[in-house]
This record gives structure tokens, C-alpha cells and sequence, in this order.
């Protein structure tokens, strides 16, 4: 696939995800949450995830579109002392920042209208960070609305020496198994979690030895 039909392979995407009724989609969200607490709690055993011990902070984001929605999932991780965050963006086409999210925290709406926390509460530094998933392959590459906002993220955590799992969150619907062509610029996921379970990638072995 070119990247000349990348825009219709998003438009499928996303009207496949249309079709999923709110009812279903809050069961599905339900699925999710759970996969990502039965890890988290010691209860998923895949020796290709870290363990679970070393998540604390944990970025996550606010549902628009139809995506999965994982608030309740954020109320439970605060509840649990994990450390939540939102992104925030500051500045267009740069890289988002993630600021400290409670169940009481204020929110005002962000650039496109989502949700997000007062830029007054601290600044987080994640070790999940959890990416609204539209489309995604098998080998962890990952199709969005076309912004560019989490591969410039992930790319300005990686150069500031900063390693954050980076886990997508899509439904199954959103599986690309044609050919798919990432951009150059596209930053792999380590992980992808839909209602049918995790997906771990599966690359080739680094040389470095």
C-alpha cells in the first residue's frame, strides 16, 4: 500500500468504527480495561511484556470519535496509586506533554476540543503511555487520524533518553492485514490491546551483541 491510499484506508477505518453501537462499544471498552488491569494486577502471563511491577506513571487519553473509552479504566488506575496523566497540546504540530489527571482534577477543552487538565497541575514523564489507535498491523505499526501528534511525542521522549512503553488501544476492527507501508517518520508500538487481547509484535532481533 502507497501512501496515496493511506486517506482511504482511513476513511475505512473509521467508518467500521461508526458501526459499532454505543452499547456494543462500551462492552468492548469494558474488554480492554480489563486486559490492561489483569497485566498491570499480575494476571495476563506473557513473558514478552515487562513486568508489570515497573509501570507507574501511566498516560492515557480522553474517548472522541468513537474510540475506546478507558475513563473508567483512569479512575481505577488513581485508585490503584498509579500516577495518571492526559495529554496536553500546547503548541500545534509539536509533541504533546502529559500533565496530572484525578477524578477531580479541573478540565477545560483542549485544541480540538478534547478534554484535558489544567496545564497548573505537574508535568509527568510516563512509563505507559497509552495511543488512541485507529488502525494498527500485526508488527506494531500504527495508523492515526494523520497529525503526527504521538510519533512526535514518542520520537522527543526517545531522544531525551526517556523509554515509554507505548501501548496502542484500537478495536479489533482496526486491524490492517493488507500490505501497509509506514511512513518513515512512524514510531512502532510495543504492544496493542483491543477487546480480542494483546497484540506483541514481532520484529527482528537486534545485531547489537
Amino acid at each position: 500500500m502507497t501512501s496515496a491510499d493511506t486517506p482511504t484506508l482511513r476513511q475505512s477505518l473509521l467508518a467500521a468504527r461508526s458501526a459499532i453501537s454505543d452499547s456494543r462499544r462500551q462492552m468492548l471498552s469494558v474488554q480492554i480495561k480489563q486486559h490492561i488491569l489483569d497485566w498491570l494486577q499480575g494476571r495476563h502471563q506473557d513473558c514478552r511484556l515487562p513486568a508489570h511491577g515497573a509501570i507507574g506513571s501511566v498516560a492515557g487519553f480522553w474517548p472522541i470519535r468513537g474510540e475506546p473509552d478507558l475513563v473508567s479504566l483512569l479512575h481505577d488506575l488513581h485508585a490503584l496509586d498509579h500516577e495518571v496523566s492526559l495529554p496536553v497540546i500546547e503548541q500545534r504540530d509539536a509533541p504533546l506533554h502529559f500533565y496530572r489527571w484525578s477524578p477531580d482534577a479541573p478540565m477545560r477543552a483542549g485544541a480540538f476540543n478534547i478534554p484535558e487538565p489544567q496545564m497548573s497541575t505537574p508535568a509527568t514523564l510516563p512509563s505507559l503511555i497509552l495511543v488512541p489507535t485507529l488502525g494498527y498491523t500485526r508488527d506494531g505499526h500504527r495508523l492515526g487520524y494523520g497529525k503526527g501528534y504521538y510519533d512526535r511525542t514518542l520520537h522527543a521522549l526517545m531522544q531525551q533518553g526517556h523509554k515509554a512503553m507505548s501501548v496502542g488501544i484500537g478495536w479489533d476492527e482496526g486491524l490492517i492485514d493488507t500490505a501497509y507501508l509506514p511512513a518513515a517518520h512512524d514510531m512502532p508500538l510495543d504492544a496493542i490491546v483491543t477487546p480480542g487481547g494483546w497484540i506483541i509484535p514481532q520484529r527482528p532481533a537486534s545485531n547489537d551483541a
